[in-house]
């Protein structure tokens, strides 16, 4: 593993628990030790995707990238460094496919060695409930590697799934779900007699074990319907889970068979919801957020927190003094330089990384300076993070709160809300039904099978 390589794990590591209000790893006592292994996430957030899943899973990760980065020599060795691998794609640099050639050599290489590779089968990033078909290319390297070893390697293929609340806003929640490993090795008379049904025989059972650790829906439209129907069950504690994973994944699956079985009830229901959320977001603004961290932070016991934020002001105060330009400009450098949505996230990330280390450098050495105290300057480092999020946190609390009071003092207001919470009992009720209509076709389903 390369000093670079090392480095950067350990900052980027720190900074996706600073970036995720809750990260979980589900089955990492799967992955094989001492294996060549094909790590296979989907791919949702751009450069935020190999970033967790090199940072969360112990394996040191080697990367297939995109072949048009390496385009600048000084960029190139970075690259190299970093353990990133170009490959080379038809549509982008068809002058350069020739040196896939080499590419697959080296994967090889790397895989006998018993190294860890990870690739993005979809070929394509998108920010969406959906799993885009498979490209044949991880397929075509695992069965190439096996059979230039004789089908010895013991290769496997480990499928990521990795699911976020939502990539590109801070705080919001991540989970990557680790599939079940399998070996390829069977698969020797099938590839010697006919390689290309059996490449696309793998590539469908990739495509099928990575679709089982991630929510995906029918349509791409149901991807904002299933953040409302999640507000829907935060309403009500008798429809909470303790997983928000595990929810979304009961409510895609519940989307998905009332698509199919009763289209015409399911529309009715989500005009009706979309309607009430659109009036409850004017009413009470932070009830519309969703999985935002001001749903998290909602109020709860208003004289207690009112004493909480007076007290903490001066920390807060403090805060925002030697946090809120780097604040300002990762926000809008991210927003002037992001172009496509599915980088939002990871350049965020990156922006912050880098403008934060600098300023955390440039004030620790004004502290030095200003006291010549060593300790002081240690104890001022180690807490600035730590200062950093809670001034972030604090900001969110205090808007809540304010939205708050400015309802309570509202007689229209506070009518025009139990209205709509009437309203919202009602489609609650309804979606309760709707649910036990579900449950009781899986338990058909899985009796019969």
């Amino acid at each position: 593993m390369s000093g670079i390589y090392k480095v950067l794990k350990r900052v980027f590591k720190y900074s996706i628990y600073q970036y995720f209000s809750e990260i979980k790893v589900l089955n990492k006592e799967l992955i094989p030790a001492n294996k060549p292994i094909i790590f296979i996430p989907n791919h949702r957030s751009a450069f935020m995707d190999p970033i967790v899943v090199a940072c969360l899973l112990p394996n040191e990760m080697n990367f297939l990238t995109r072949g048009e980065s390496f385009q600048n020599p000084t960029l190139a060795k970075i690259f190299s460094r970093l353990n990133m691998i170009p490959i080379y794609r038809k549509d982008y640099s068809p002058d350069d496919v020739h040196k896939n050639d080499d590419v697959f050599k080296y994967c090889y290489e790397l895989l006998e060695r018993k190294g860890s590779l990870m690739i993005f089968p979809e070929g394509l990033c998108q920010t969406k409930f959906l799993l885009a078909p498979l490209k044949t290319g991880t397929a075509r390297i695992a069965l190439g590697a096996e059979k230039k070893n004789q089908y010895e390697l013991d290769l496997h293929i480990v499928p990521v799934g990795i699911n976020y609340t939502h990539p590109h806003i801070f705080r919001s929640r991540l989970l990557l779900d680790i599939g079940d490993p399998f070996s390829i090795k069977a698969l020797k008379e099938d590839y010697e007699s006919d390689p290309e049904s059996t490449v696309r025989e793998l590539t469908s059972r990739m495509e099928a074990a990575l679709k089982s650790k991630i929510v995906t829906l029918h349509s791409s439209s149901d991807d904002q319907l299933i953040r409302q129907m999640e507000q829907l069950y935060q309403a009500d504690p008798d429809l909470s889970m303790d997983s928000w994973y595990e929810q979304r994944q009961f409510i895609a699956a519940g989307l998905n068979y009332f698509r199919d079985q009763k289209p015409d009830e399911l529309n009715t229901f989500t005009n009706r919801l979309r309607n009430h959320l659109r009036k409850y977001a004017i009413v009470d603004p932070e009830s519309a957020v969703g999985t935002d961290v001001r749903t998290q932070l909602a109020i709860k016991g208003n004289w207690w927190k009112l004493i909480t934020l007076l007290i903490t002001l001066p920390v807060y105060l403090v805060g925002c003094l030697t946090h809120l330009v780097p604040f300002l400009l990762t926000k809008v450098i991210a927003y002037r330089v992001v172009k496509r949505s599915d980088f939002a996230g990871s350049v965020i990330l990156a922006l912050g990384v880098l403008l934060f280390s600098i300023f955390l450098f440039v004030e620790s050495l004004f502290i030095h300076r200003l006291f010549d105290n060593w300790l002081l300057t240690v104890a001022f480092v180690l807490i600035w993070p730590s200062l950093g999020l809670f001034t972030y946190l604090y900001g969110a609390t205090a808007r809540v709160f304010i939205r708050k009071l400015k309802i309570m003092t509202s007689s229209r207001l506070q009518i025009k809300k139990q209205s709509l919470q009437t309203e919202r009992n009602q489609l609650i009720s309804e979606l309760k039904l709707a649910i036990d209509e579900f449950k009781a076709t899986q338990n058909r389903t899985a009796t019969s099978s």
